[in-house]
């Protein structure tokens, strides 16, 4: 026999219930003398379930499966309807999407029909002692006793159990049942984004158990009440599934305004328009010092301390990033460096958990160094001197010796990526997106047979390189010495000879490319997808390496990023 919990028996029975009990006792005893099965009547008691009072343990806790097992309306001993109803909170701490002042979401649809966001959230939660059925207890139905109804409701909706359109617990008697019940994710209350450096603020979602309504008002003299039964909960579980926050990084002399802007010369727009309008979690607040023209290490070890604390501010333990230009080895130095030490306070205890990265993207990133660095490098190193008339050379000297020029030449790529590629993580969706800003095909036939061969440099013409005006590039003339240079040249260096009584004696040595190389202004298509740890996504062949940044990309990337989780 349960624990019972009342307001109305208290002490004793009175002569007159006795009396009617003993009656009722005589008139329905069997030929066989089987005991009638009564229904539970109400009692005081000192009895009290323990903490864990179920057989069964709650699941644990993550950024998309919040628990309760610890509230006044849990563990409270079997409670009839007098003692009820039974109220309990389940605290959500991730942010999904943005919200109206109660926590409801603006526009769950569209959240959902992205793949942002579950239809519907699943709460599990073990019940007590649920007479649902009493078929086999015939006496009782003559009585007109009605089974347990136990009416379920979330955020003051009633939900339904899962697989049936009742509302209602289901069990045994004297049994505990885990039940699950199916919550629609437009009655979830979620909290809002924090800021950089918080968590999200706890959003409560009241879950409420009204016992035994089938009753209500079926008052039984032989009883002398309308409250037959009674139940426990244990604990509580919300479960949905979410997609992973995408965090922006930008590359070399930016900021996060990259993400945002774009020349409308031919059209183009931004590549967070599209996420923005799609409902898609992101991070743009990522501005590394100095423009993003620190060394690689010293831009690793500034992302070790943002992207977790971007991640804490959407509640999650886990990311995706997308990367442009050298914000990709940036972010494969801190992969390598940091990854498996970061950890993240998660849900509403707090609870550190490992940071997870599960799809990483590069956009035009030169993984395997930028023959232009080769050019800043050598125009400081004498190569002028060697080869005054390199237009190649003229245009790399009015470009800044930044601390991250060294990390961008193709040879201390190479040595980068000998080093990096072992130590990325297996568990990471790795892709590449490259872009050629030849985007009409164009050439200098030099044979003139109308074929483009090999060594044929592409031409590059108005509406071609204009997103990259304000970076150095000022003119077509100055876009086509660029995408010839990248083209045609491998690799450069510089060679000085001791002389006694002369100047050393300066070698500028340009090495050749096998055939031409299509580039983006900044950096070949090969680079962009050079690593061995990456799968070529695309090669955009109408963008240049600002341009490749916008609503196409946006939407590619989108249709590859692992959904709900």
């Amino acid at each position: 026999m349960k624990a019972k919990n009342t307001q109305f028996l208290r002490g004793h029975v009175s002569i007159v219930s006795c009396l009617m009990l003993l009656f009722f006792l005589a008139h329905q005893a069997q030929a066989q003398n089987s005991q009638i099965d009564m229904p539970k009547m109400l009692s005081k008691s000192s009895a009290v379930l323990a903490i864990r009072s179920s057989p069964f343990d709650p699941p644990e806790e993550t950024d998309t499966n919040f628990v309760v097992d610890d509230a006044p309306g849990l563990d409270t001993g079997c409670t009839f309807r007098s003692g009820g109803p039974l109220v309990f909170d389940i605290e959500i701490t991730r942010f999904v999407g943005d919200i109206n002042p109660d926590g409801t979401l603006q526009d769950p649809n569209t959240l959902i029909q992205n793949g942002v966001l579950s239809k519907t959230a699943t709460l599990i939660l073990p019940a007590f002692d649920v007479d649902y059925d009493i078929s086999d207890r015939p006496s009782l139905i003559q009585l007109g006793v009605n089974p347990e109804r136990d009416r379920i409701s979330f955020n003051g909706v009633a939900i339904n159990r899962a697989g049936t359109s009742e509302p209602f617990l289901i069990g045994q008697n004297n049994t505990w049942i885990l039940n699950e019940f199916v919550v629609p994710i437009e009655i979830v209350k979620f909290p809002d984004r924090a800021a950089l450096g918080s968590t999200p603020a706890p959003r409560k979602n009241t879950i409420t158990i009204d016992v035994d309504q089938a009753n209500i008002g079926n008052f039984i003299p032989a009883f002398g009440t309308s409250q037959f039964w009674c139940t426990a909960i244990d604990w509580a579980a919300l479960e949905f599934q979410a997609m992973s926050p995408i965090v922006l990084v930008h590359g070399m002399s930016a900021n996060n305004g990259t993400w945002s802007t774009m020349n409308p010369i031919n059209g183009r727009t931004p590549f967070i328009g599209f996420l923005d309008a799609g409902g898609f979690p992101f991070d743009n607040s990522i501005s590394l010092l100095n423009n993003g023209n620190n060394s690689v290490a010293d831009n690793a070890r500034e992302l070790n301390t943002l992207y977790p604390s971007i991640a804490e501010r959407f509640g999650t333990d886990s990311i995706n990033i997308i990367a442009h230009s050298q914000g990709g080895l940036n972010t494969r130095q801190w992969l390598a460096t940091f990854l498996s030490d970061t950890r993240v306070r998660v849900g509403p205890k707090l609870v550190p958990r490992p940071l997870q990265v599960i799809a990483f993207i590069t956009l035009d990133t030169p993984h395997l160094g930028s023959v232009l660095a080769d050019y800043v490098r050598d125009s400081r190193l004498g190569a002028l001197r060697a080869d005054p008339t390199n237009a190649a050379l003229l245009i790399a000297r009015t470009r800044p010796l930044n601390p991250n020029i060294p990390d961008l030449t193709v040879g201390n790529a190479t040595a980068f990526n000998a080093r990096n590629n072992q130590l990325l993580s297996s568990g990471i969706t790795y892709l590449s997106v490259g872009a050629d800003a030849n985007a009409n095909g164009n050439f200098i036939d030099a044979n003139g047979n109308g074929v483009r061969d090999p060594l044929e440099v592409g031409v590059i013409d108005d509406g071609e390189f204009e997103e990259l005006l304000g970076a150095g590039v000022v003119s077509r003339r100055i876009a086509q010495i660029l995408y010839t240079t990248l083209g045609t040249v491998s690799t450069t260096s510089v060679t000085r000879i001791p002389r006694r009584f002369l100047p050393d004696r300066i070698i500028f040595t340009e090495t050749p490319t096998a055939t031409f190389q299509e580039n983006d202004l900044s950096v070949t298509v090969t680079s962009a997808h050079g690593s061995v740890r990456f799968t070529n996504l695309r090669t955009f062949v109408d963008r240049n390496h600002s341009s490749v940044k916008d609503r196409a990309a946006a939407s590619l990337i989108i249709q590859v990023i692992p959904r709900l989780r």
